[in-house]
């Protein structure tokens, strides 16, 4: 007997204009202009397909040209075929995982549903009458945002904020992607908001009994090996039923059929609760700290005629904690894992789509890959952003990459005096939690982003006569947690603890600003960056706005630049003062060198000098837009050159050198599971390769620890020319170089190179991977490898010497065609260019 069947409706959509409408009956479908619509989708992309809207991301213009879209109702309309449901399967439902935002559905002509949240899931029953053998119409009306807003809350000015009001309103009384509403994230001056379907849509058909959701609380692990875990099910349908039905739980491991542990209990009530017992359970460990490792949970619901539904999750056995103060009383914020203290290495994840916020399973494999790549551990899914798709946080669960999840408040102010606004608050809030408690990765629940940072720090006091969003934070959602996850840590928001946002002594801190701020031990990092701008790669640039940076080569292409995007040039560069203004090109790379620089010494300081520090969140992993100015993978998921600074400097291993006053200092930290014992090296170095004077000695890195390994007292003064000699250190284990840096006695562009001399030599390494080994003549201190293809390299943007030739190994992102070439470059504009052949 088939126990539930849903097929997907993603094909045959269209879409039109509609009027300003509210009534319950279907709207008159006369007159209206439909073109072809993609679902999952946005009404941007449905007009920009059929040649009626410019991409309002290609320009300002474009952009302020497009505001209209949501300004007006608009009408989807599927019309498919539904044969006879499978026996047994009574019960029929209209399934949306995502509406944006206000919106009625009507099937034949009956409305069976409104939705008001894009963060919710919406699951409309079907009943008896609706719903026919052969053909359907299913109609979506999505309304305007602000003509619903506007209705909403009539003292809105009450939580408003002067720095921009009209967008803080609609911001604070509409469910949906919330940094939308900032200029910042598209860069252009203008807001583009989405608005349509931007989740995929099913019908499904369930028995009258089915199970709903199956989770698992680890609640101890004992020293034998035992695990006790105790299993959450959700029963729709199980009241009043007059047969008795039973529900199986076992845990399986992956790909054994004999459970590792099992038991059976009556259902007399909605929610159930059963408690297994691992004899020898294999533990679910973040990167770096052991294996991901996931079982296989099926809940099999029964009556006496036989089963009636079965439900299958992967989970991970797994307790975590926040441990916020030492033995001695002194303040912490570390994560501890299954007992064991994790050093935090990570990122802010933005949503892939700047208009529909979620992104395909293409670009969900891609950030992942990407992030463990960097020796991630941990992604923040951030209070500006969306809630994010199954199929990222199963990728998180199979790589052991940790997940904070924010709840979708962002930097601003919230009607929590609104007792409607209060209710829908805490519904989604329980469909949040919901979705996310059955992942293994979810390892702490957060208030939101930035909101009690604003009360503290940004003149809303002189505003507004009381914190509008304080309830939220401090009461509804830390009581939801506790009904909903009570084993998952809550905080009230992001930053929270001491009296701003950059304290380093309390809780966690947004180091923004980047040096200064890194110089104060902060406990733990959640959001820092450069203050500066970065934007995309040229190849992106030209994918998601049909940029040609070429065209902006000849004199007075600066002019041309703002006219199109509204943006001036940056003129200082502090960390390199490398500035190239001679074209877009040269324009962009200055900026991503600027970032690289900064982004390497901000880090630096907080990994290596901040012994307090229990974790570093990089803001944001990826840029939400093509000209988002912060992040360190571009909007087409291409790392740029501060991603590789990262992944040096987030490695289990890392070193790092700095000078105090005449002393070189050589400092080391590891975040893995064991110590290292191994050599360090040190070379002071000339500009033509010669080594000045040379040192080695047996050095050790103790888990978890920050240490100083080598001092060199007199290093300084015997550095005649500071702009031809530099320091470089190898740290090596067995043979191999774990990690490696160099340090320079004046900025970048001051350094006076030889001329390189590169040599390359490329051969296939598997499918869609290639070594690259590389030469030089002189030491450069910034080779760049770029390619027309989307590729990952073991490691880019970095100093080559000539101590011993260069491996990099070459990979090729998710999706990539085959073919291409490879361009090997110095910073003073040597180039090598080679074929990729598979």
């Amino acid at each position: 007997m088939p126990q539930e069947y849903c097929f997907p409706l993603a094909r045959g959509w269209e879409v039109a204009a509609l009027p300003p409408y509210d009534g319950a009956e279907p709207p008159a479908l006369d007159g209206l202009d439909w073109i072809p619509a993609s679902v999952p989708g946005a009404v941007q992309y449905d007009l920009m397909a059929a040649g009626r809207l410019e991409n309002p991301l290609a320009s300002r213009e474009a952009a302020a040209k497009a505001a209209w879209v949501p300004q007006g109702d608009w009408l989807y309309r599927c019309r498919f075929t539904c044969e006879a449901p499978p026996a047994g399967l009574p019960q029929a439902a209209l399934e949306f995982e995502s509406i944006d935002t206000f919106a009625q559905v009507w099937l034949n002509g009956a409305l069976v549903g409104r939705a008001g949240n894009m963060f919710r899931p919406y699951a409309f029953p079907l009943g008896q009458g609706p719903l026919r053998p052969g053909e359907n119409t299913l109609l979506v009306q999505v309304k305007a945002h602000r003509r619903i807003v506007s209705q909403q809350y009539p003292d809105v000015e009450r939580i408003a904020v002067s720095s921009n009001p009209t967008a803080h309103q609609e911001r604070a009384l509409i469910r949906r992607y919330q940094r939308s509403y900032n200029t910042s994230l598209l860069n252009l001056g203008e807001n583009v908001i989405g608005i349509g379907i931007p989740g995929p849509v099913r019908l499904c058909f369930y028995p009258l009994a089915y199970i709903t959701d199956a989770y698992a609380i680890t609640e101890a692990l004992h020293e034998d090996g035992r695990a006790t875990v105790r299993l959450g099910l959700e029963v729709q349908g199980a009241k009043g039923k007059p047969a008795p039905l039973t529900c199986s739980v076992a845990l399986y491991e992956a790909g054994r059929e004999e459970p590792a542990a099992e038991m059976c209990l009556p259902v007399a009530r909605e929610r159930l609760e059963a408690t297994l017992t691992l004899p020898q359970a294999r533990l679910w460990w973040p990167a770096g700290y052991g294996e991901p490792h996931l079982y296989r949970l099926r809940a099999t619901l029964s009556s006496r005629e036989g089963v009636i539904h079965t439900l299958e999750r992967r989970i991970g056995i797994k307790t975590v904690e926040l441990v916020t103060s030492l033995p001695n009383g002194r303040p912490i914020f570390q994560f501890r894992v299954n007992g064991q203290e994790v050093y935090a290495r990570g990122g802010n994840l933005m949503p892939l789509d700047a208009i529909k916020g979620r992104g395909t399973s293409e670009a969900y494999r891609r950030i992942v890959r990407l992030a463990l790549l960097a020796h991630m551990n941990m992604i923040r899914l951030w209070g500006g952003g969306v809630p994010e798709d199954e199929e990222f946080l199963d990728l998180c669960d199979e790589a052991g990459v940790m997940v904070w999840q924010d709840f979708l408040y962002h930097s601003g102010t919230y009607p929590d005096d609104d007792p409607l606004f209060m209710a829908e608050a805490e519904a989604e809030a329980r469909d949040l939690i919901r979705k996310m408690r059955r992942h293994a990765c979810l390892s702490l629940l957060c208030g939101g982003n930035e909101q009690q940072q604003g009360w503290d720090e940004w003149n809303w006091k002189a505003e507004m006569d009381r914190f509008y969003g304080e309830r939220l934070i401090h009461n509804l959602l830390p009581r939801v947690c506790q009904e909903e996850a009570p084993h998952i840590p809550y905080i009230p928001n992001s930053p929270h603890g001491g009296i701003g946002g950059q304290s380093p002594t309390v809780g966690d801190t947004h180091t923004w600003g980047n040096y200064y701020n890194a110089t104060k031990d902060p406990l733990f990092v959640t959001e820092t960056c450069w203050i500066y701008d970065s934007y995309s790669r040229p190849e992106t640039l030209r994918e998601s706005m049909a940029l040609d940076v070429e065209a902006f080569a000849s004199k007075g292409w600066h002019h041309r630049w703002k006219e199109r995007t509204g943006l001036s040039l940056f003129t200082k560069f502090p960390f390199t003062h490398y500035y190239d203004v001679s074209s877009l090109r040269g324009y962009l790379r200055a900026l991503e060198i600027e970032q690289l620089e900064a982004d390497y010494q901000a880090l630096a300081y907080l990994r290596f000098r901040s012994p307090s520090c229990k974790g570093i969140l990089y803001w944001p992993l990826n840029k939400g837009g093509p000209l988002f100015g912060f992040g360190c993978i571009d909007y087409g998921q291409r790392p740029l050159m501060a991603y590789y600074a990262l992944r040096r400097l987030f490695a289990d291993a890392a070193i790092h050198l700095y000078r105090d006053i005449e002393a070189l200092r050589v400092v080391g930290a590891n975040a893995g599971a064991r110590p290292l014992q191994g050599t360090l090296r040190l070379w002071h170095l000339d500009a033509q390769g010669q080594v000045r004077r040379y040192w080695e000695i047996p050095a050790t890195l103790e888990r978890g620890e920050s240490v100083r390994l080598f001092d060199v007292a007199d290093f300084y003064p015997r550095v005649i020319d500071r702009t031809r000699e530099f320091a470089y250190a190898q740290f090596v284990v067995e043979g191999k170089v774990l990690a490696e840096d160099r340090l320079l006695f004046c900025p970048l562009a001051e350094f006076r190179e030889e001329k390189a001399g590169l040599q390359a030599a490329l051969e296939p390494a598997g499918p869609s991977a290639w070594r690259l080994t590389l030469k030089a003549s002189a030491p450069t201190m910034l080779v760049e490898i770029e390619s027309d293809r989307r590729l990952l390299y073991g490691d880019n943007d970095f100093t080559l010497t000539l101590l011993a030739p260069k491996e990099v190994w070459i990979s090729a992102l998710e999706g990539e065609p085959s073919g291409g070439q490879l361009t090997i470059s110095t910073l003073d504009g040597e180039r090598l260019s080679l074929a990729l052949e598979e």
